[in-house]
């Protein structure tokens, strides 16, 4: 009400640049109050020190050098652009716990059973530490499942989650595949939708053996130093492909999209914050799986198979894929580190002092040193030898300090 009285008063005066002004506010104003539309959210889970905060910066647009490791369920927002224009068109909720297991019971803040449906879950796994990416995995999707198990949903609506999720990845398209079909088609539906006449195959016993009933995906972060591992760790080719068939696996035990990420150099973040947004708000996507890049892999629910994971096995040959992961993956041994002696430098003068007290008991002078040729070396003292060949002592021997004697040699020389 006051803002249409402050435009009638400058309706008034017949001033069209007010008239402009206040239009653009009250269309503003018009379309947030217009803009309530059911609330997305995403819920980022991991280890501690993975990268969960950075990577939720990346998604955001912001770009940091150092973010502080997460404490308790932490809450911030992704603003979605529209497409055809710049204004924002929505937000999304970001959750994001820390990596204390214990604290699950934070998540009834994140998912209830009221926005269960509109939730899509990021697990994030630290690449630099691959021998904890299992049981990364496996730990969060059971903090996870105990979740959902405690939500005492009907079982009816969590079966209708669980059938959402299947056909969902029953119904994936691979937008190569998409773009040989006739133009007609694929002007009328985008990846993800089933199209007229389309088959739907069924799943195989591996494929969504798990099913949370919510879209699933897993972010390995720091991936910028796959490269670096192979020098200091003597990974090969054939370990990372060995990691990978894992994760892969993994993922189609639970219906999941695989991104190789990089929250420091902005590596994929960019295309994980599109395929969210996809997710969630039915935008247009159409970027295929990439599986060539080793930093780089990115693998949507419904591309993988247990027969493209085999491929991976072509170049493994002292690793076996039946392997358990943690005898093949293992944390490096810790070396104690070997602490060098510090010597102190002795001052000069009680050097000197020193060296006058031990000059007598070495039984060598500055006359007889001086004397004796340079390239001649002093002599041991000889004892009387007796009749029988042994050495007569006549009396106890001197303790010679031989560091001292080496020390008087070089400064009488």
């Amino acid at each position: 009400v006051p803002i249409m009285s402050v435009v009638e008063e400058e309706t008034d005066s017949g001033t069209a640049e007010s008239q402009d002004l206040w239009a653009s506010i009250l269309g503003e104003v018009s379309r947030a109050s217009s803009g309530s539309k059911t609330t997305k959210s995403v819920l980022v889970l991991g280890e501690d020190g993975s990268g969960k905060s950075t990577l939720v910066e990346r998604l955001r647009g912001l770009t940091v050098d150092f973010r502080e490791l997460c404490c308790g369920l932490e809450y911030s927002y992704i603003t979605v652009q529209d497409e055809d224009s710049d204004e924002t068109a929505s937000k999304l909720l970001v959750w994001t716990l820390d990596g204390d297991p214990t604290h699950g019971n934070l998540l009834r803040y994140a998912i209830s059973e009221s926005t269960i449906e509109n939730v899509l879950v990021v697990v994030v796994v630290d690449m630099s530490r691959p021998w904890t990416v299992m049981d990364t995995l496996e730990r969060w999707t059971k903090v996870l499942r105990d979740h959902i198990d405690g939500l005492k949903m009907p079982p009816k609506r969590l079966k209708e989650l669980e059938e959402r999720n299947v056909k969902a990845f029953q119904e994936y398209t691979d937008p190569e595949e998409t773009a040989l079909a006739p133009v007609a088609a694929v002007a009328t539906h985008s990846v993800g939708e089933e199209t007229e006449g389309s088959v739907v195959l069924p799943l195989a016993d591996d494929v969504l053996s798990h099913n949370l009933g919510i879209p699933l995906v897993v972010a390995c972060n720091k991936c910028d130093l796959l490269s670096s591992m192979e020098k200091e760790r003597d990974y090969k080719d054939e370990h990372l492909d060995f990691i990978q068939q894992h994760i892969r696996k993994f993922c189609l035990n639970y219906g999941a999209t695989l991104a190789y990420v990089s929250a420091k150099t902005g590596k994929n973040c960019d295309l994980l914050y599109k395929f969210m947004v996809h997710k969630l708000c039915g935008y247009l996507f159409r970027v295929p799986a990439s599986v060539v890049e080793r930093d780089g892999i990115f693998i949507p629910a419904g591309w993988d198979s247990a027969k493209k994971i085999s491929v991976l096995y072509e170049h493994m040959k002292t690793l076996k894929p039946e392997n358990p992961f943690e005898e093949r993956i293992v944390k490096p041994s810790v070396r104690k580190g070997t602490h060098e002696v510090e010597i102190a430098a002795e001052e000069d003068n009680y050097f000197l002092v020193r060296l006058q007290t031990v000059a007598p008991i070495a039984g060598i002078s500055a006359e007889r040193r001086a004397a004796e040729p340079p390239s001649r070396s002093p002599l041991p003292p000889r004892h009387p030898v007796a009749a029988g060949g042994t050495t007569q002592r006549t009396g106890p021997p001197k303790a010679v300090d031989n560091t001292c004697v080496n020390a008087i040699n070089y400064f009488l020389t």
